[in-house]
This record gives C-alpha cells, structure tokens and sequence, in this order.
C-alpha cells in the first residue's frame, strides 16, 4: 500500500487541541477533523535536520511507523491510522483517538477477576499479534503501558505504539537492541536476529504479571534484569502464584523458552485450552482460578509514576584582588571560574510514597493549577544517575588599565614585588580602617549558580505526560579582607624605666551576602 502524504497546511484540516503527551522527539495532541468534527490524537514527529544531528528521528524512521500502520489498518485491537501530513520540520501521525487508559489501569480498579476474565484480555492481545504476525510486522515493544481500552469501561483493546517495530524480510536478519528491558526476549539481548518469536516472549511477560502482580526477571539493575531473563530464571512462587491454575502457568511456559524456534507460535496460543478451552473442566479450571489482585494492585502503585530528571549546575565565580603596583597605585585583577555539570536521573515511584511535605505541595499545586496535570515528585524518591558530564574553565582577566601587550611589564612588577617586598604601611583598601593598620589582602569573590531541574513523568492516572521546571538561582556575594597591626603600649618596670610592649595583631573579617531564588513551571 502506498503511503498518502500531505503536504498542505495540517490547520486547513483540523484543529488542534489540547495535549494529551510528550516524548523525546514528538508532542501528541488532541486534534478535531474539519469536515467531520471527529477526535483524532495526531502526533508531531520532529525530523532530524542532518544526518549528525542529535535532535528529532530520521524521515525514514518515521515513515516506517507509518507505513506498518497503514499495512496493519484495520484491525480492531490495532490503533488506526487516519493522516499523514510532511511540512519542513515535523511529521504529522494522525492516530484514532485510544482514551480508555491502560488496561492494567482499568483491572486494578475491579475488586477481583478470574483468571477467565484475564484471558479474555490476553486473546484480544494475541489477535492483534496475529494479524501483525500474518503481515510478517514484529511489534518489538509489546508492554502493558502499550495495551490500551479503547473508551473508559469499556473492555476492548488497543495495540499502540508501533515506534520500533520491524516488517521482517525473508533472508534479510533484523538485530534490534531496542525494547524495554523487563519484556524484552534473550535473542535481542544477545544481540541475535528478531523474529515473530521475540513477540511471544513478551506476551508471556506482560500474562505473567497480570496473573501475579509479579514480574518474572525484574532484578535491580538492568544487568541483573537482562542475566535473568538470558538464564530463563523466573518461577512461580506460592506467594503469588497461590490461585493460579495449571493451565495458565503452562500457558506462560509455552512461551518462556530460549530458543526462539522451540517458543510457542500465536497460533499456538490461540489454540491453547486457556485461551480456548477444550473441555468443561478446563472452563471450571479457569473460572474458580482467581488473579491475585492485591498482589497485582501493588504492582501498579509501584510502576504509577515514571520519572527521568535532567538536572544543570552551572556555578561562575569571579575574584577580584586589589593589590599595590611599584609606583602605589591601587589595580585590581580578576580571576574567573566556570564550572558545571550535567546529569540525567531516572527512577520511579508511587503515590503512597508521599510525605506530608509532599502532600502539601501537591494541595498548592492544585489551588494554583485546577488542571491538576503538574504533580511534584516525592521527596523521598529514589533517583539513580544514568548519565552525567563534567566542564570547568578558568581565565586570567587583564588588570584594570593594562593592555595584553603590557606582558613584560607585568613579569617586571612580579620580579619587583619578589625583590622589594613591601614592609612599609600602605594605604589601606577597607573602609575605616584600624589603627596601625596594613592591608595583607582585599579579596571580593561574586558567584552564581544556577541549577535547573527538568523532571518527565507519566501520569498513569490520566495518561499524560507531566514536564516540571525548577529553576534555583544563587547568588554570593563575598569579601574577605585580612589586615595585620601593631598594638604599641608602655609598661613600668620595677626598676623605674619605661619598657615598650609590641603586641602584634592579625585579623580576617569576611562578609558573605546569599541571594535565593526559585521559579517552578509546570509544562
């Protein structure tokens, strides 16, 4: 199928609305159909604008989403593509709107669920699997954040995110190593050719915490996740695994094999006694047999918020010392610093993680923004740096009235300073100075650091992505002045003469001057 790509203004044809979320590289919004008044979700790809450039996805990465979804469309557990429109910057994916929310969402809220229940969800999963599979197209990113409802309360399905997938060539080996790592399948860790297989494997992933509440290689690195899921070491412990039926726990192992060639097939699943019973006494194995659900509930308050934060500090420090030159003339010089560090944290957390200070936060967030879209994170959180960059510069500034050719001149006053070293009283530098006072050193230091906080997170609860700005702006004002002086007095001796006591005095006086601000914004 030919792929239609518009190039004419998109506004000429919809209306944009509200957002509904954001990526590294795309924004998706709420859009309305001119002609119709339908609602579509359309998502803005940025185009990269070279091929070394860092910021937005190659044309043709783009256009190969698209492309799977136009060979996909329709399929009713499929999301469907409307549009494709192509201006200078961006790409334009015009999606069916999916606003029922995640289905692992909308099974948390039910009080209890039989495993016959849970399989009318895994069969829709697996229909949908089927007609990609049928067309050769490997999904490759198969999660529960993926699976949507189509509207709220209602029970049909919806496949999304079609990003990374891959229509597979005959003779032609495709190596990904994209993926989330707690779903993805031992070939793509090894770095091995993807198949339909890979597909399978995640299936089983995305069935084994539906029925649990568990997930079955989730370590706490990614080192450990990827060397379970490599071992195939997963089991099914009492604790979660107490209700659950033999035929789902061999449904889960038909899937959960190494070998990709060995792994059971769609077709396989489809025709499986849990997804298709054979006989009565596998329906009344699945309807008695119960999902653990406060096992399950837990799972999605622990994974409720996703969250990676970009954290900047930038600190430049600027030192000026007034000092003497041969012919006594007051001259200041100045030293600056620029320092800064770049870091990106990820973690993740639930809403029962919040404190009081927390809770308080989040109530002045909701007077001052009824939308309720920006949430604070936790102060509690559990943040793990997954990247960071360091950058520091210092320069010599010239004195003040001197020149850069004045080099010589200024080795000169060195060797002068180091030969004739000043011991007579000067003029001091600070004002009101005590007496007998000599100047040692007048130091003025000004610093501003900057530190910007950029935090991402999924609101899992409406689906949205939240963006948090806080900027913290310091500023330092310091001067350290030392001074030293003589404290002459006269004190009488027994003898009747005068003797001359020197009592020699050194001080620091250092004034800082701190300066905070704060500016939060919630995008």
């Amino acid at each position: 199928m030919v792929l239609n790509i518009i190039t004419e203004d998109f506004e000429n044809f919809y209306d944009i609305q509200d957002d509904l979320g954001s990526g590294q590289f795309a924004v998706v919004k709420r859009v309305r159909e001119l002609n119709t008044g339908h609602e579509f979700a359309a998502k803005f790809v940025r185009k990269k604008k070279c091929v070394a450039g860092k910021r937005g996805l190659k044309r043709e990465e783009i256009l190969r989403e698209a492309d799977i979804l136009s060979e996909l469309a329709p399929h009713l557990n499929i999301i469907t593509l409307h549009d494709v429109f192509e201006n200078k910057h961006e790409i334009i994916l015009v999606l069916e709107l999916v606003g029922g929310g995640e289905l692992f969402h909308y099974i948390a809220e039910k009080d209890a669920l039989n495993e016959e229940e849970a399989a009318k969800f895994i069969l829709q999963i697996l229909e949908g699997v089927h007609h990609m599979h049928e067309k050769n197209i490997v999904h490759l990113d198969l999660k529960p954040e993926n699976v949507m409802l189509l509207e709220k309360n209602k029970t049909q399905i919806k496949i999304i995110d079609f990003g990374i997938s891959r229509k597979l060539q005959p003779n032609e080996p495709t190596k990904e190593t994209f993926g989330t790592p707690e779903f993805v399948a031992p070939e793509v860790i090894a770095f091995e050719p993807v198949t339909l297989a890979t597909d399978m494997w995640s299936i089983g992933v995305i069935t084994y915490i539906l029925l649990s509440g568990a997930s079955p290689f989730l370590g706490n690195t990614n080192q450990e996740t990827f060397n379970n899921i490599t071992q195939v070491d997963y089991r099914f412990d009492e604790e979660f695994f107490a209700n659950t039926s033999d035929l789902a726990k061999d449904f889960i192992q038909q899937l959960f094999v190494k070998n990709p060639r060995q792994r059971a097939t769609v077709v396989d699943c489809l025709n499986h006694p849990w997804i298709k019973p054979r006989r009565r006494k596998d329906e009344e194995e699945r309807r008695n047999a119960q999902i653990n659900m406060p096992s399950f509930k837990s799972f999605i308050a622990r994974r409720r918020w996703k969250v990676q934060m970009h954290c900047e500090s930038r600190t430049l420090r600027t030192v000026t010392t007034k000092k003497f030159d041969k012919d006594g003339n007051v001259k200041s010089a100045k030293h600056s610093e620029r320092k800064g560090k770049t870091a990106i944290y990820e973690g993740q957390y639930s809403e029962t993680d919040e404190s009081d200070n927390d809770i308080e936060q989040i109530q002045k967030q909701e007077i001052m923004n009824p939308s309720k879209r920006i949430h604070c994170c936790p102060t509690n959180i559990e943040m793990r740096q997954i990247k960071s960059s360091e950058f520091a510069e210092s320069f010599q500034e010239n004195e003040e009235g001197e020149d850069d050719d004045d080099n010589d001149d200024d080795d000169d006053d060195e060797k002068y300073r180091r030969r004739h070293p000043r011991t007579d009283a000067s003029v001091s530098l600070i004002k009101n100075p005590l007496p007998n006072e000599q100047v040692v050193s007048d130091q003025h230091s000004r610093s501003q650091t900057s530190d910007t906080k950029v935090t991402e997170s999924i609101d899992e609860i409406t689906g949205q992505n939240v963006r948090t700005t806080v900027q913290n702006k310091v500023h330092t004002d310091e001067n350290l002045k030392i001074s030293k002086s003589d404290n002459i007095q006269y004190e009488e001796t027994e003898e009747g003469t005068l003797k001359k006591v020197t009592t020699k005095t050194r001080k620091m006086k250092k004034i800082v001057k701190t300066t905070t601000s704060s500016k939060q914004k919630g995008i």
